[in-house]
């Protein structure tokens, strides 16, 4: 890191794209190493003008390398540290350039379930589509990430009521109710009239949109559809081992 320092204190330009790494920002943003030693990087290089949103390079922006690239090799360990520290510093959360991934799918692709949610948090679309590929929830139901799936589906039926704060990293998302933001601890604190009295008077002033009731609609026919589904595996599989055990064709034995 002094090398770094030195360079940057002496005039090295911290936004010269070389190589299949891009900025100096992108290709510390996806090194394989521990965060704290990234973040001491990303942070220099930030206090000396580079550009958070520039594209290059493989991955095409520093917050999708962050978001793709774990810690050490073979660690699991999230890299969330590292994306918000570009989310505080201005990262764009649906930043997309061809032909690279935007970082909901990054973090899909990663399975980084605390990365997805502070990407969301970050005003992340889950719709969004670009040059005519898969939105982040479609994406993910395609790889059979039932986790990430869910949390974007939880995502689609939050909108109808909920609103995120303004982004900070210390924020959690909060519910907009006459012009105020309450936390969720403080709607818990309520007591229950209270919560009835609040609930009835924000569905009087924000109707649930068409498009979100039947997006609803439409995840809980697929919910019951795959549960039903996950039932008949399971019969068909209990029929299977029983026809083993007393040495007939599982085949036949279905057919009967």
């Amino acid at each position: 890191m002094a090398v770094l320092s030195l360079l940057l204190e002496n005039g090295a330009d911290p936004n010269i794209q070389e190589g299949m790494y891009g900025t100096a920002l992108r290709a510390m943003a996806g090194l394989h190493a521990p965060n704290s030693y990234k973040i001491e990087g990303l942070r220099l290089l930030l206090d000396h003008g580079a550009d958070v949103n520039a594209e290059g390079g493989v991955d095409g922006h520093a917050l999708v390398a962050a978001t793709a690239t774990r810690g050490l090799p073979g660690s699991r360990a999230s890299n969330v540290a590292v994306v918000n520290l570009l989310l505080e510093h201005g990262a764009d959360a649906n930043a997309s350039e061809k032909p690279h991934p935007i970082p909901l799918h990054a973090a899909i692709l990663a399975e980084d379930v605390e990365i997805l949610k502070t990407l969301l948090r970050a005003r992340a679309d889950h719709d969004l589509r670009v040059e005519g590929k898969t939105t982040p929830l479609e994406y993910a139901r395609i790889m059979g990430m039932e986790t990430m799936v869910i949390h974007l589906q939880d995502e689609v039926l939050r909108e109808v009521t909920a609103r995120t704060l303004p982004y900070d990293s210390t924020n959690e998302p909060g519910i907009r109710y006459k012009g105020s933001t309450w936390k969720a601890e403080e709607i818990e604190d309520m007591d229950e009239d209270s919560r009835d009295n609040m609930a009835g008077s924000q569905r009087e002033q924000e109707q649930e949109p068409e498009i979100l009731r039947m997006e609803k609609e439409r995840l809980e026919i697929e919910r019951n559809e795959r549960e039903a589904e996950e039932r008949y595996q399971a019969k068909r599989k209990a029929r299977r081992e029983k026809a083993a055990r007393k040495e007939v064709d599982p085949i036949a034995q279905d057919e009967r």
